[in-house]
């Protein structure tokens, strides 16, 4: 295409130069791409300021894949230079942050790791916000909760939680977790004086309505990001109540419906849960990470004894492996798990009598409860919390 531009003598627009860069950086042919930055660099600086945090920070991106952090850097303190032209762009500033907290896994400082995993859970919140359809909050969580996990396990095996609550916070929430939120919304203006009648029986008719699609479940979960009544032409239930609730805002002075689902409510709510005295247990991805006071213990488990334990599971079902087989599987995973438990323990030093909560990923694939009855002599106690809502633990009782 520039070929043929070039050819007819024309200048190609800045605009897609910077487009065919950023194919060239995400197809990862970096070099084809710092040539292309570099080409309109001064143009954009001067003429589109508001788009320079962009271009600063791809060209951040090309530079570290070239191995040259030092020009990474370089690079990520002019976009945020230029950040200041670029505060309603919400989605380029949590780029800024991704692409920092990345450079300094490479610098090795996890401090700046750290503070920028932060205001990028702080920034995707903002982003969401703005968001009233669950399917399309989980399509912003899963754009960046792929991204952010991933740099979370760079950091060290323990340290400081501090800044590290935002992020897992973030992490942990759901669509579930959302529409638990947006019921207890709408009890509080089925019953607030100032509303209207008619508008609580409007919006009990919406709420209705989408729970009989299978909010959060059925419908919310098989089309994710597409809206199918759009394709049928049916007024979508989402929309209505979208309507209606920026009327019950405007009018009525009423909060908006995922107000205590913000990140800032959650980061107060292990904050509560670790103040008094609970162990936070997260699985993220194939790792553990325990919560204690102030610190943290990340436990590798390893992809590859995930995969095949799961492997074994699904050959099980099939009568591809036998139960001896089988048994074999649960007893090496269940090993370590209490692997998993005892070094959390000999670097928390947990008390003897103590309750974890534990936060499993979506899939909840791996029970925790075999590693606690194995510890026999201490007095731990266990609560499973699958969303992260404040009324979402279920205790597990564990006899002796």
């Amino acid at each position: 295409m520039l070929k043929a531009i070039e050819e007819k003598g024309l200048t190609a627009p800045i605009g897609l130069l910077a487009n065919i860069a950023t194919a060239y950086q995400r197809f990862e042919v970096p070099e084809k791409a710092i040539e292309l930055y570099e080409q309109i660099y001064d143009e954009v600086k001067a003429s589109q300021p508001s788009n320079m945090t962009k271009i600063a920070a791809n060209l951040s991106i090309c530079r570290r894949k070239m191995g040259d952090i030092e020009g990474a850097l370089r690079e990520e303190a002019v976009a945020r230079e230029f950040s200041d032209f670029a505060v309603e762009d919400k989605e380029a500033l949590l780029e800024l942050e991704l692409v920092t907290a990345v450079n300094h896994v490479a610098n090795g400082d996890h401090e700046v790791v750290m503070s920028s995993l932060a205001s990028s859970a702080q920034l995707l919140d903002q982003l969401m916000s703005k968001s009233l359809r669950l399917n399309y909050r989980r399509g912003w969580r899963q754009r960046f909760v792929n991204r952010i996990e991933p740099i979370i396990f760079s950091l060290p095996t323990s340290g400081v939680v501090h800044d590290l609550l935002g992020p897992l916070a973030l992490c942990r929430s759901n669509a579930v977790s959302d529409w638990m939120h947006f019921l207890d919304w709408a009890k509080e203006i089925s019953s607030n004086p100032a509303v209207p009648g008619e508008k609580k029986d409007e919006l009990e008719k919406y709420v209705s309505r989408l729970k009989d699609d299978g909010t959060p479940f059925v419908y919310e979960f098989y089309e994710k990001y597409d809206d199918p009544f759009q394709r049928m032409a049916i007024p979508s239930p989402w929309e209505r109540l979208s309507t209606l609730v920026e009327d019950l805002v405007a009018s009525y002075g009423v909060m908006r419906p995922y107000d205590d689902a913000l990140i800032g409510k959650k980061i107060i709510l292990f904050k509560e849960r670790l103040a008094e005295g609970n162990v936070l247990v997260l699985w993220l991805r194939s790792s553990l990470l325990f919560i204690r006071g102030e610190s943290y213990y990340r436990y590798e488990l390893g992809r590859a004894v995930e995969k095949s334990f799961f492997e074994k599971l699904i050959s099980y079902r099939f009568n591809s492996v036998t139960m001896r087989e089988m048994a074999d599987a649960i007893a090496e995973i269940s090993n370590r798990l209490t692997d998993a438990l005892e070094s959390a323990d000999n670097v928390l030093k947990f008390p003897a009598k103590c309750q974890f909560i534990y936060m499993p990923d979506a899939f909840d694939r791996l029970s925790l409860v075999p590693s606690f009855v194995k510890r026999g002599s201490t007095d731990w106690g266990l609560r499973v919390a699958p969303i992260l809502y404040k009324r979402s633990c279920t205790e597990v009782v564990i006899e002796r």
